[in-house]
């Protein structure tokens, strides 16, 4: 669902429907757990987002709601669910749960490495599972057929109706770009630009061919959004019609197959 996920859940009012109690613990293994947008096992990293697929993970479905976001802070329980992700033994910020999914934000201040998963239900903890966090794990958001989330500076979408122009200056949307400085704080909606510290090793490839470092204007946060990153790049003159497009680092670039409408 991508960044869609998110922002209909900052503009719609709560969902909350009652589930048929089971009072058995949450139960889900190594191999439920998924990078939420790239929808794989692994691909984990710091304010990266990831899913819980099991079976009672909640006794109510619910989503994020903007009143749930009060003065910038984001919940790691939502109202009326008690459900809590702890990752290390600290809680993280859930964006939706039910019986079957739970989704939710790495925390910003972990680190690379070993990290163990428990969730908890109403008291009652899931089994204690441990994933590998990378520092990047990057990911460009799509809105279906292959087509990544762009925006004209005007914030009217890049479509194959509405293609990105070469010498144009347009956003991309990308989760799992790592550490920002400023650095983000966890449970907290961010209100400023904060530039990824691996700017130096950023790339953007179109077609598999790096633009260069100078048509990149920013890559950082976008406020107010959490663990989104937005990367304002200038479309390359002699960039080639509707590439395919990656960002990211060597050795960790986003998936294949996204497509830029260009021409």
């Amino acid at each position: 669902m991508g960044l869609v996920r998110l922002l209909v859940a900052l503009a719609i009012g709560p969902i909350l429907t009652a589930a048929t109690v089971n009072p058995g613990t949450p139960d889900y293994s190594v191999t439920t757990i998924l990078n939420s947008y790239a929808g794989v096992v692994g691909m984990y990293s710091p304010s990266g987002f990831i899913s819980i697929y099991g079976t009672n993970l909640s006794f109510v479905s619910r989503v994020i709601a903007e009143e749930d976001l009060r003065a910038g802070i984001w919940p790691t329980t939502l109202p009326g669910t008690n459900v809590r992700v702890l990752i290390n033994n600290i809680p993280a910020s859930i964006i939706l749960v039910s019986p079957t999914q739970v989704d939710f934000m790495v925390p910003p201040s972990l680190v690379a490495g070993p990290a163990t998963i428990v969730l908890v239900n109403n008291g009652l903890a899931g089994p204690s599972v441990q994933i590998t966090l990378d520092d990047t794990a990057p990911v460009m958001l799509h809105v279906g057929g292959g087509i990544i989330l762009a925006a004209h500076l005007d914030w009217t979408r890049v479509t194959p109706a509405s293609p990105a122009r070469r010498g144009e200056l347009v956003v991309l949307y990308a989760v799992g770009l790592g550490y920002t400085l400023p650095a983000q704080l966890a449970n907290t909606l961010p209100d400023r630009a904060a530039s990824i510290t691996k700017l130096p090793d950023f790339q953007v490839r179109l077609n598999g061919a790096a633009v260069g470092a100078s048509q990149i204007a920013y890559a950082g946060i976008s406020p107010p959004y959490p663990g989104i990153f937005q990367i304002n790049l200038w479309i390359p003159n002699d960039a080639p019609a509707d590439p395919e497009i990656r960002l990211g680092f060597p050795g960790s670039m986003s998936l294949p197959g996204g497509i830029l409408p260009l021409r």
